[in-house]
Formats: C-alpha cells, sequence, structure tokens
C-alpha cells in the first residue's frame, strides 16, 4: 500500500531516472497550493540531476510561483536545506506566468514534488502541466 502524503490525497510513486514523471497533471485549473505528485527518489544515496518544466496553456495566470519541493520523508516534513534557498525543502522556484525549464543539479534528497506556492488570474481554461526528470549524477541515461 502507497503511502499517505500529509495535505493531499496523492500517494507516493517511485520516481524513475530517465523518464518523465508528471507532478502536476494539468487536467483541471489549478489553483495556489496544489500540491502536485509526489516521487520516492530510488533507494541509493547518489546525488541527482532534476530537470523540471512547466507547461501551462489556456488563460495565462496574472501570477504564478511554483516550488521544486524536496524532503528526507514522505510527509514533506523534514528537509534538507540548500545553501541559497528561501526556505528548507524548497529546491529551486519559478515565478513568471510562461511556460519554462529549470534545472537543479547534483542534489542528494528522498522524495521531490511539485507545489504551487501562489497563483492569481486565469480562468477555467488555465491548466498547468508540471514535470520532473531526473538522472544520477554521472550516469548515462
Amino acid at each position: 500500500m502507497a503511502a499517505q502524503v500529509a495535505g493531499t490525497s496523492a500517494s507516493i510513486q517511485r520516481a524513475v531516472d530517465g523518464q518523465l514523471n508528471v507532478s502536476l497533471p494539468g487536467t483541471v485549473a489549478a489553483a495556489a497550493g496544489q500540491i502536485g505528485q509526489p516521487f520516492a527518489i530510488p533507494g541509493d544515496t547518489a546525488a541527482r540531476d532534476y530537470t523540471w518544466d512547466l507547461i501551462i496553456t489556456g488563460t495565462a495566470p496574472a501570477t504564478l510561483e511554483v516550488d521544486l519541493e524536496e524532503s528526507l520523508d514522505q510527509q514533506f516534513t523534514i528537509a534538507t536545506a540548500q545553501p541559497g534557498v528561501a526556505t528548507a525543502g524548497q529546491m529551486d522556484t519559478f515565478a513568471g506566468v510562461a511556460s519554462t525549464q529549470r534545472h537543479v543539479t547534483n542534489k542528494q534528497t528522498n522524495f521531490v514534488r511539485l507545489n504551487i506556492i501562489a497563483l492569481t488570474g486565469g480562468d477555467a481554461t488555465t491548466r498547468i502541466l508540471g514535470r520532473i526528470f531526473m538522472g544520477k549524477r554521472g550516469a548515462a541515461n
């Protein structure tokens, strides 16, 4: 049985190195506080590189902030604080209203997910698809 994530209905899925892992499905109009599908990182301690993207369709929101979050536990309560980020658990952040692709390199963690921190504007046609691609550091995928 998959573990439940506090505050969401999503169960933890195992991420797969070298494959796209969909965290925000983009099937309904997104709202601030929408926590994406969390993923467990494969069970070794290797550092990984992450590429994540947002594909925004329909009416663009007026403001949008999405975080790539990490945690050592599946409830996202114990985070590894990374140098240069605003909050523990925040691996990367994007503030903008157009589709984007971002990269984070050489990070070790147990769980990752996307989280819509702020969202204003848009309408019922607004969709936000968020995907995470990861690969073991130094490995060919």
